[in-house]
């Protein structure tokens, strides 16, 4: 459904931004080829190797861009650093930006809903390296998280010192995306 989903919003010269994970490697998987003039994918999130290689942001953009004769940039940062001096240090970096900039302004975001206890949503979280009282109120209050972004049942977005580390997309640009498909 996703994939027939994704395809129906797509036309010539569309941006897609992706994010990544076990549920839209099985879309990707069962992606058939569309071939839109000048369609454009682009990770709306850094990656991280702790997850298997195929649901990975950037092997799902390299799969959908050979079936769907796109182009794709790829966002080579981590999806967390140690600091938000690490960040800014990223996000100056012109080949970062210019892809954060490409997935912010988007016209289709294709996301992953991790959820507690998930295996990659837990990776993330392990991956940051919180203090246990962060990671202790982080978890107990999180519902999911959409690109390395945690919120709770009411779609609130959670901090605990965390959000001044990702490398991507906030919720709210996620939000002005015309068109997100979960």
């Amino acid at each position: 459904l996703g994939a027939e989903a994704m395809l129906e919003r797509t036309r010539p010269n569309t941006t897609i931004a992706v994010s990544w994970g076990s549920t839209l490697q099985a879309m990707v998987n069962a992606l058939d080829a569309d071939y839109q003039p000048g369609m454009r994918l682009v990770p709306l999130v850094g990656g991280m190797t702790a997850l298997a290689s195929g649901s990975t942001g950037e092997d799902l953009i390299r799969t959908m861009a050979i079936k769907m004769g796109a182009t794709f940039s790829t966002l080579l940062a981590p999806v967390v650093v140690r600091s938000p001096e690490a960040k800014k240090a990223f996000i100056n970096e012109p080949s970062v930006a210019e892809v954060i900039e490409q997935a912010a302004s988007a016209e289709l975001a294709v996301v992953g809903i991790g959820s507690k206890g998930a295996s990659s949503s837990m990776e993330l979280l392990h991956s940051a390296g919180l203090p246990d009282a962060q990671y202790d109120a982080l978890t107990k209050e999180m519902a999911g998280d959409i690109g390395a972004r945690f919120y709770d049942i009411y779609g609130k977005e959670l901090d605990h010192g965390w959000s001044d580390r990702i490398i991507g997309i906030s919720l709210e640009q996620l939000r002005r995306i015309p068109f997100v498909i979960g």
